[in-house]
C-alpha cells in the first residue's frame, strides 16, 4: 500500500506528519502500543533473506498508525504501521509486507502514478486506488517465495482466487480493477 503525500520524491527532507500519526520516537498508549520488537524482528528476517534490500529496508521510518489497516508507505520513507496488524501476523509474513512496502519506494511507484495520473487525467481516490493495486500485482508476482511467505490475502496478477479485503472476499484481479473503475 503506498500513502499519496505532498508533491516531491525520495528520501529528502520529510515533510510535518500526518496528523494524527505517531512519529517513531514518540510513546504510545498501552492499547495502541506498537509491538516494535516484533515489527523488526521481522524487518531483520527480511534483510536477511533479501540482504540487497537491508539498506533500503533499514532506511524506513516507521510511523504507528490507526489509519492504515495494514503497512503502507509514502514518497519520504514513512513506513506507517497499524499496531493491530503486527499482533495478528505472523513475523515471517510481516517480513514480506516489509520487503514489499519498501519495493514501493524502490520502483518509483509514487512517481510512476503521479506521471500516468497527469498524463491521463485520471484524478479521484478511485484512481489512486486502481493504481496502487496494480503496483500491488507488480510487486506481488515476484515478491514471495525463498524465504518470504505469501500471505493468504495478497493479490497477484490473473489469479481468480485470490481473497481480497476489498470490495469482496475471493474477488478475482479482474473484479477488483472493475470494483475500481466504478469506484472513480
Amino acid at each position: 500500500m503506498t500513502t499519496d503525500t505532498a508533491p516531491g520524491a525520495g528520501p529528502g527532507p520529510a515533510p510535518e506528519p500526518v496528523p494524527g500519526a505517531a512519529r517513531e520516537s514518540a510513546p504510545e498508549s498501552a492499547s495502541a502500543a506498537l509491538d516494535r520488537d516484533k515489527l523488526f524482528t521481522a524487518r531483520l528476517h527480511a534483510a536477511r533473506v533479501r540482504p540487497y534490500l537491508a539498506t533500503a529496508l533499514f532506511a524506513l521510518h516507521v510511523v504507528a498508525s490507526r489509519r492504515v489497516p495494514t503497512m503502507g508507505v509514502d514518497r519520504y520513507w514513512r513506513c506507517y504501521v497499524s499496531p493491530g496488524f503486527v499482533d495478528r501476523t505472523p513475523v515471517e509474513e510481516l517480513a514480506g509486507v516489509w520487503v514489499h512496502e519498501v519495493s514501493h519506494l524502490l520502483r518509483d511507484h509514487h512517481g510512476r502514478s503521479d506521471r500516468v495520473a497527469k498524463e491521463r487525467g485520471l484524478h479521484g481516490r478511485g484512481e489512486r486506488l486502481r493504481m496502487n493495486i496494480a503496483a500491488d500485482f507488480e510487486i506481488n508476482d515476484d515478491v514471495y517465495g525463498d524465504g518470504l511467505a505469501r500471505p493468504e490475502d495478497v493479490v497477484e496478477p490473473g489469479d481468480p482466487s485470490t481473497a481480497t479485503a476489498w470490495p469482496a472476499p475471493r474477488t478475482s484481479s479482474s473484479q477488483v480493477i472493475s470494483a475500481c473503475a466504478r469506484a472513480s
